[in-house]
């Protein structure tokens, strides 16, 4: 009778050793998906950064010689002038579009002669 206790004992001393590692295990899991998302947000972001200043590149309209101004009132382009909240960056950019390379004014400033208004 002995010899089964003692291997009823030692199951159980595996079982649990065995749960203790799928836990460790599973939590580990949890952690790389964590830290997977966290990666994918922080790639959404830079992309629409880089998405952003690309459009600042290639501007072909008074937009780049009003913002080179030295108009007081040119507070800058909007992309750059908004914080978004880290995971919306690509919710964001969608919704404004080509508006995120609007031109950013400072209320009243009226148009600069230099830009030709």
């Amino acid at each position: 009778m002995a010899g089964v206790e003692d291997g009823e004992e030692s199951l159980d001393a595996e079982y649990e050793d065995a749960s203790a590692l799928l836990d460790e295990i599973n939590a580990e899991i949890e952690a790389l998906k964590a830290a997977e998302r966290d990666e994918v947000r922080e790639r959404d972001a830079l992309t629409a950064r880089r998405d952003a200043l690309q459009l600042g590149l290639n501007r072909k309209d008074g937009s780049s010689r009003l913002l080179s101004s030295d108009h007081p009132g040119v507070l800058g382009p909007l992309a750059s002038l908004l914080r978004v909240e880290p995971g919306y960056e690509t919710a964001v950019a969608a919704a404004l579009g080509s508006a995120s390379d609007a031109v950013v004014v400072a209320d009243g400033a009226g148009p600069s002669p230099r830009c030709g208004s």
